[in-house]
């Protein structure tokens, strides 16, 4: 059987937008979910924990409907059709790119590869309390001009002080790339993730006391363990990738326990097409994943295919594009999610059973984003068949001395009136300039969240990795705030990093969440250094 998913979207957008590693390094983020939590346009559901699987909308598209890809490859569980973007690597990328088709937001994340004289060593180190520590080493080297290598680590540690919250991961690379004569620029990549966290499945709270908070499962866990090898040709337009992954997710609390494992590979083709300002995207995407279904209770399907097609063509500030994708499957019981946020079609959890999906009918998708940016100022809105509509609204400020920005954001359903409105307000202010005669550059200031409405949350469910977007049934969300103060120093090859969050802890509030039963961390001091030695 052939289950088939067609996405058409229009947008009046912005023009593509990038960030490169020489900002990421003034921030203290330890994670890509906690970097575009600041973003203006954003709404965030953070579990309250550093490798938690959480989840930012941008201009309404939720984990769903967002597609993470590195160096061209798509990074989504292809069973949940999301990506915990604790499994991607978010420091000493080279850029950042965001595309919307209408429907979908694509991210492209480019891994750096560095050209040196001599090998070098860049070391990253961040804590904070209750033994949250992040260390990330990147050895690089260059064998000619045309050849170079890297190899990084990134181990992660969270204890929480909430009960039940210990997290703790590792993630791997090494990469080799060449370019040859004829322009070709070849890559091999290899990635490891390994991710362990505790799935206490919300807490009875009183007064945000970390000592009173309850765990509802004590006993909930989830392990990840994810390896992908990455072959990429690269010259002038077009992009060629080839992939081999491993994916496993294994999860247990008293009540219940899913388990599934795959082996996939694909191919994949990119080419861009620009002649003035008429720009034109394609890809071309083949995959197969192939389990075990003896073993794989929760995916008993021996294994499925996928086909991948999409163009987005670009005027000016106007897109418009397609994205379909036909799938085949074997069985009556394929847990498949097509990859948008389509929801489940059944699911049956008991006591000593495992959980069951059943593949979502085929469906057609429509959504309308309309974005105007011009001198700092943005405004955007989007609405869909879904009942969801939405907007946002930023000024932002870069200059030599003084960045500063504030925006808002809305989501709201128009069949339920019961969820209430997302309505999230940000502002920053960061003054930045050289100090002690020229021999430190440092950057400061405040940045401040305010949710002056209360609203119903997304829900995470653990067993099933996730995400639902709009749920009637979970606890009303209180309005809450947050100020964090930041400083960042540079001296010579040094980075010094500060930040001090939730200053407004027990100003008017004891504590906040952004999902129902999960708590914020209270207030704390977060200390980063960037370091690179020269050997």
């Amino acid at each position: 059987m052939i289950g088939w998913l067609l996405l058409v979207g229009l947008a009046m957008a912005p023009p593509d937008s990038a960030v490169t590693d020489s900002l990421q390094r003034w921030g203290t983020h330890w994670s890509i979910a906690e970097w575009e939590a600041r973003l203006h346009g954003a709404v965030s559901a953070h579990l309250g924990g550093y490798l938690r699987p959480d989840a930012v909308w941008l201009d309404g598209q939720g984990p769903q409907a967002r597609r993470f890809r590195v160096d061209g490859l798509d990074w989504a569980d292809p069973v949940t059709g999301w990506t915990n973007p604790h499994r991607l690597p978010h420091r000493q990328t080279e850029a950042w790119t965001y595309r919307s088709t209408g429907l979908l937001l694509e991210t492209d994340i480019r891994i750096k590869d560095y050209r040196v004289t001599r090998p070098f060593t860049w070391i990253d180190y961040d804590q904070a309390a209750y033994d949250r520590l992040s260390t990330d080493v990147t050895l690089a080297a260059n064998a000619s001009t045309r050849t170079g290598y890297a190899l990084r680590y990134w181990g992660k540690n969270d204890n929480g002080e909430h009960a039940g919250r210990v997290q703790s991961g590792r993630y791997l690379m090494a990469r080799a790339w060449h370019e040859t004569e004829s322009g070709w620029r070849l890559t091999a990549t290899g990635h490891f993730n390994g991710l362990q966290t505790s799935e206490p499945g919300g807490y009875t709270l009183f007064d945000y006391i970390p000592e009173a908070s309850v765990p509802n499962d004590f006993a909930g866990r989830a392990s990840v363990r994810q390896r992908v090898v990455q072959l990429t040709a690269e010259k002038d337009a077009w992009r060629l990738g080839l992939h081999q992954s491993d994916y496993r997710r294994f999860y247990k609390s008293t009540t219940d326990t899913t388990f599934w494992r795959y082996r996939g590979a694909g191919a994949y083709l990119d080419h861009t097409t620009a002649r003035g300002r008429l720009r034109l995207d394609s890809r071309l995407a083949a995959d197969a994943w192939f389990t075990d279904p003896e073993r794989d209770r929760s995916l008993p399907v021996a294994g499925w295919t996928r086909l991948h097609a999409a163009q987005v063509m670009t005027y000016r500030f106007f897109r418009a594009g397609y994205d379909v994708e036909t799938r085949s499957r074997g069985g009556t019981a394929a847990w498949i999610h097509a990859g948008v946020d389509l929801g489940w079609a059944q699911v049956t959890a008991a006591t000593g059973s495992r959980h069951r999906g059943l593949l979502q009918a085929p469906i057609t998708l429509t959504r309308l984003d309309a974005a105007v940016q011009a001198f700092g100022l943005r405004f955007g809105a989007h609405a869909d068949n879904r009942n969801e509509v939405g907007g946002s609204a930023a000024y932002t400020h870069t200059g030599a001395t003084w960045e500063w920005g504030a925006g808002s954001t809305v989501q709201a359903r128009t069949d339920d009136s019961r969820l209430g409105p997302r309505y999230w307000n940000r502002a920053n202010i960061h003054w930045k300039g050289y100090l002690f005669n020229r021999a430190t550059y440092v950057k400061t200031g405040f940045t401040g969240t305010w949710v002056p409405l209360s609203y119903r949350a997304p829900t995470y469910d653990p067993a099933m990795d996730h995400w639902t977007a709009w749920n009637p049934a979970s606890a009303l969300i209180p309005a809450f705030m947050r100020l964090d103060w930041d400083l960042s120093a540079r001296v010579r090859n040094a980075f010094v990093i500060i930040r001090w969050e939730h200053l407004n802890q027990n100003a008017g509030q004891f504590g906040y969440q952004e999902v129902a039963g999960y708590p914020m961390p209270g207030r704390q001091l977060r200390f980063g250094l960037r370091v690179i030695l020269r050997d």
